[in-house]
């Protein structure tokens, strides 16, 4: 028998129950129990349920008083039976992200009600220590550095990082974690070979470096990916090269010929994949991104091209004589690896205008910077970002349906339509500079509230060391030790051999407005005399930032107040044809635009758009744009759908070939006025050149990457009251490390039919893992 406890009949009341009888009961009923055990044990390993209610009804007759008393404590039994384990806790705990207080409230409710289900903290704890020693091996590196904080301000501040010491261990780690799943494999379109995929993106406040295992089912999913470095600021190209800087050399070492990871006794070669955005993936190989010169990644196709609609001539041209598609004999070069390094050692020897890379960046294909993490095997090994392409794509040519909608409506407008549009664009930009000039005042009152406590704490402290004194009247720095190096430096003017007129930057930022140059020290110059000066001072630039946040809020209220008045015009001067468009997105299709990126689409709205392009196409009156719309759109929804998480047939890739190459050919037939964006080439010349490659597009997409900002943001509030800004973040990489590591079967729906799209198998247990007995798919 196995399994849980047999119910065989509603237990009757006893006389007496477990709470209130004595130890001699206790030890008799415990007694009865065993002797019960023992009748069942003694039958064999082959007796059923039936077996078991006919043992103890028989025992039950014998032994007419043994039932009521062990009615008595039948509930007991049951809990004592029910006992999670640490890591059963552990995994209750990360995956509904409970703080340990409640964890521990929920421990105290239930035990006070008699359920001692829950384990000691003293045991949580040390589960918890184990999974994080065993997800990066305790080697994590924490620390401010000065970063950009934002694209649009070139000002520099004091950003927290962290980050793991050595990818190469990680990564090691990672696989030997993933390589005990039942849907690990390396075999297929494997070719014997581990696939490390390594990508990064920026989404709320902060920029994320990850890695993603791709021999694991869903390997794509926010839990499977796992964090390897984050920063809050920008993803600038300075801002990657400062703190991601650190991982080029394991990148490299990932890449090698020679580099193997070994499971039991067997060494599997591996795969290295960068992924991500089309922004981050050129920041990260040095080049200058979509609007430069060379806008492509993988050959030297010229902007001019694309501007001219001339390059969405596919790579692949049917050949009607020989009934097959035969290579274009135009299309322009392929990119290597080798090349690009080529260009980057020209363009830095290269001595026109001031030697200025990134000016010089345009006679050198688009190559400016030194990689951050370079791609040295393959370019095909630079994975094109399918999801961004079908989001890009699918705003884009709704906007062109929208556009057109509203030129049908034109003769209503007039010229007023053009004009309340150049009004909206100004005050969007009004709206949007304003909102970012508040929050930068908002900040700067922060810090300068910060700084005032740092400097009120060291007034209160006492007994530092005599070294860790600057010769500021007070100094803001209380534990050298404890914070690392200080930057020193000294007054020109009071600076002698003793070390007096020495002072921390950091004391002399508070009172020069972060500038870096001195010429005398303000004790000198009579600035600031005391400790209470210092605080005075302080507090004097406190209230004045806060004037200029309340008036920069102000300036934001008003704009924003001017924005949603224009909004409600434009929303009354919709034609009828817009007006029905937006009617059956919004009321039929359940879609809403998003209020950042330029209003546009997530990925599910873009595949509902896709799917029900007839209905939407219905506001269109004119035949032939009509037909060339529902063509264009109908291709995009085929070849989309190959876009799948999934290994493709060889059928299916020939197919996805076949029509990206024809869609490059009719796109500038039909739409000789567009010109051709960069995702679009992509789309028809080098997803091919993936699918064919590795036979998938979808699983070494950037989806996981981009789902992991929402459960992150989670994380975020969760440890928002932690003020040191590097353990905050140590926390939130430490949680979500914990969710990676965590096992989800016991919160997992248990599915019946395989989920791959068309199908139809059903899962079966084997070896412990769930497997479709049609396509081989495992359930997760």
């Amino acid at each position: 028998m196995e399994g849980g406890r047999v119910d065989l009949l509603p237990p009757l009341p006893g006389s007496v129950t477990s709470s209130e009888a004595s130890a001699r009961s206790l030890e008799n009923r415990a007694k009865q129990l065993k002797q019960i055990l023992e009748v069942i044990a003694g039958r064999g390993d082959e007796v059923t349920d039936e077996d078991v209610v006919a043992i103890l009804a028989e025992y039950f007759r014998k032994n007419p008083g043994v039932s009521a008393a062990l009615a008595a404590n039948s509930s007991q039994l049951k809990i004592q039976e029910l006992q999670l384990s640490p890591g059963d806790t552990v995994n209750l705990k990360v995956l509904l992200r409970l703080p340990m207080h409640k964890l521990r409230n929920l421990r105290t409710f239930l035990k006070n009600t008699g359920l001692d289900i829950i384990p000691s903290e003293k045991a949580v704890y040390q589960e918890l220590a184990e999974r994080r020693n065993a997800y990066n091996g305790g080697s994590v590196e924490l620390g401010t550095v000065p970063l950009q904080k934002t694209i649009s301000s070139p000002e520099e501040c004091e950003v927290a990082f962290v980050r793991v010491k050595d990818l190469e261990m990680h990564v090691n780690r990672s696989v030997q974690r993933l390589s005990s799943s039942p849907s690990f494999s390396t075999s297929g379109n494997y070719r014997g070979r581990i696939w490390i995929k390594v990508g990064g993106d920026k989404g709320g406040n902060s920029t994320k470096l990850a890695i993603q295992i791709g021999n694991v089912a869903n390997c794509n999913s926010p839990d499977r990916t796992e964090l390897v470095g984050m920063f809050e600021a920008t993803d600038s190209i300075k801002n990657l090269q400062t703190v991601f800087g650190s991982f080029t050399e394991g990148f490299l070492s990932l890449q090698r010929e020679d580099f193997t990871i070994t499971l039991g006794s067997v060494k599997y070669p591996v795969d290295v994949f960068l992924f991500g955005d089309y922004e981050f993936l050129c920041r990260t190989i040095g080049h200058m991104g979509a609007s430069s010169t060379y806008p492509c990644l993988w050959c030297y196709i010229r902007i001019t091209d694309l501007a001219n609609n001339k390059g969405a001539n596919s790579p692949m041209l049917w050949n009607k004589t020989m009934q097959s598609f035969q290579p274009n004999q135009s299309w322009p070069a392929t990119r290597t690896v080798g090349n690009m390094q080529t260009d980057l050692i020209q363009n830095k020897e290269d001595p026109r205008r001031g030697g200025d890379p990134k000016a010089n960046g345009p006679n050198h294909h688009s190559i400016a910077h030194d990689p951050i993490l370079p791609i040295v095997t393959n370019i095909v090994n630079i994975i094109p970002p399918s999801l961004h392409i079908l989001l890009g794509l699918v705003v884009r040519y709704y906007k062109y349906l929208e556009t057109y909608c509203r030129s049908v409506d034109q003769g209503s407008l007039g010229e007023r339509d053009e004009a309340l549009f150049l009004e909206w664009e100004s005050a969007s930009h009004i709206a949007r500079s304003a909102d970012i000039a508040y929050m930068k005042c908002r900040d700067d009152v922060h810090e300068e509230e910060e700084m005032l406590k740092s400097f009120k704490k060291a007034r209160n402290s006492v007994g530092e060391p005599e070294n860790s004194r600057c010769s500021m009247p007070l100094c803001a720095i209380s534990a050298c030790d404890a914070m690392g190096d200080v930057e020193w430096v000294q007054c020109i003017q009071c600076g002698t051999d003793n070390d007096s007129g020495w002072y921390h930057l950091s004391c002399l930022r508070l009172t020069e407005q972060l500038v870096a140059q001195f010429s005398v020290c303000p004790v000198r110059r009579g600035e600031i005399a005391n400790e209470d000066g210092v605080i005075a001072f302080q507090k004097d630039q406190i209230l004045k930032k806060k004037e200029e946040m309340q008036t920069s809020k102000g300036k934001y209220l008003e704009a924003k107040s001017k924005l949603d008045e224009i909004n409600g015009r434009v929303l009354e001067t919709r034609g009828p044809v817009e007006a029905r468009l937006n009617l059956i997105l919004e009321k039929d299709l359940k879609v809403a635009k998003q209020a950042y990126h330029s209003q546009c689409f997530v990925g599910n709205h873009c595949k509902i758009i896709l799917e029900h392009i007839d209905k939407l196409l219905e506001v269109v009156s004119d035949v032939s744009v009509k037909e060339k719309l529902t063509i264009l759109f109908r291709n995009l929804r085929e070849i989309f759908s190959y876009f799948e998480a999934r290994f493709l047939t060889d059928e299916e890739v020939t197919k996805l070939c076949h029509l990206c190459w024809s869609f490059g050919r009719w796109f500038p037939l039909a739409f000789p006025e567009e010109r051709i964006p960069p995702k679009l080439h992509i789309l028809i010349a080098h997803i091919p050149e993936c699918a064919l490659k590795w036979r998938t597009v979808g699983l070494l997409g950037e989806h996981g990457l981009e789902s992991i900002h929402a459960a992150l943001n989670a994380e975020e509030r969760v440890y928002a009251c932690v003020r040191e800004k590097e353990q905050r973040l140590h926390h939130i990489f430490n949680q979500h490390g914990q969710r990676s590591v965590a096992n989800k079967t016991r919160l997992s729906v248990v599915r019946r039919k395989c989920s791959v799209v068309g199908c139809g198998g059903r899962y079966k247990t084997i070896n412990g893992a769930r497997k479709c007995q049609t396509c081989d798919n495992y359930s997760t």
